[in-house]
């Protein structure tokens, strides 16, 4: 019927589909529309993920300081999606080993390294740049 409505919930996983989709289409403009809406609400799974795959873009494009600038402030948030949190803190590191920065990247990642347990994912993204810096 008309009257269905859709949770935000499912409005904001909509919307990171739809980011992640346009930009494997190279639709960009649509896309980063897309995640800068999701990044409003970073407390919420969608928004914490759609803002670290931003940043991600920003990296790619070699865009340090727009990517730096964006997980700082999602680091400040205090969200509590761990999982996002620690990968933003892997791509932040990834920022400081572009910009010269081996000593931060290090720090940040020694300290993740200790103080995040909870996927082994994220434990082999730590361990692999700790390989490269060291």
């Amino acid at each position: 019927d008309g009257n269905t409505k859709i949770s935000p919930e499912k409005m904001a996983q909509a919307r990171l589909l739809r980011a992640q989709h346009n930009m494997k289409e190279e639709l960009t403009d649509q896309a980063l529309a897309d995640y800068r809406i999701l990044a409003l609400d970073n407390m919420t799974v969608y928004g914490a993920q759609g803002l670290v795959e931003m940043a991600q873009y920003y990296y790619d494009i070699e865009q340090y300081g727009v990517a730096e600038q964006m997980l700082d402030r999602f680091i400040d948030s205090g969200t509590s999606h761990s999982y996002w949190l620690a990968r933003a803190f892997i791509l932040l590191t990834d920022v400081y080993l572009k910009t010269d920065r081996a000593i931060e990247a290090q720090e940040y990642l020694l300290s993740l390294k200790t103080n995040y347990t909870e996927s082994a994912e994220i434990n082999q993204m730590i361990d692999e740049r700790l390989k490269k810096i060291q």
